[in-house]
């Protein structure tokens, strides 16, 4: 299955998000796979938790938050890093990147929280590895579409169950009737 990009970067701006580069894009949906389309079309349902999380995770990712990092002479973690703590911290990371960068850089309570964080995360320790598996995963579960589960219109009859089928068939043909239900 072939995911357009440009489609990404265009549900991401229509959620008054700052859109990233394409490679960015790329990278995050990489790293994200099927959930990152999940939760962008829970998101753009009007589901503000996948909104709130997709803002977090693009923000921390964003371009201009690695350049930033980079004129703050702190070198950026690698991308599975920058999207757990995107998802950890949500879009308070970026802010707080920026606000950083606008106040020149001093070393305040702002340089100290980026620099916990980025070091929190690029540590790689195996339990926050473990964590993240088990948050991608019930982000997956949770971001599918709870539809219900539609019946065959033609054979099901609300309130009065499968039809009857017709008089003189064998049993055989009975089970293939109510076969017609779709599950």
């Amino acid at each position: 299955m072939r995911i357009d990009l440009d489609q990404l970067r265009q549900a991401i701006r229509s959620l008054r998000i700052p859109s990233p580069s394409a490679k960015t894009t790329g990278d995050i949906f990489r790293y994200e796979g099927m959930a990152l389309v999940h939760q962008l079309s829970a998101a753009t349902g009007g589901d503000l938790n996948a909104t709130a999380s997709i803002r977090g995770v693009i923000l921390a990712c964003h371009d201009s938050t690695v350049e930033r990092l980079a004129r703050g002479r702190l070198s950026a973690p690698s991308f599975e890093a920058l999207i757990a703590i995107g998802k950890s911290e949500g879009a308070q990371f970026g802010r707080r990147v920026r606000k950083w960068e606008t106040d020149g850089f001093p070393d305040d309570e702002e340089s100290r929280y980026v620099s916990q964080t980025l070091e929190r995360f690029s540590r790689g320790e195996p339990a926050s590895a473990d964590s993240m598996r088990a948050e991608v995963m019930s982000l997956r579960r949770s971001s599918r579409p709870n539809h219900p589960k539609l019946f065959n219109v033609l054979a099901y009859r609300p309130g009065r169950g499968l039809p009857r089928p017709p008089r003189g068939t064998s049993d055989h043909e009975q089970n293939a009737t109510s076969a017609t239900l779709v599950v």
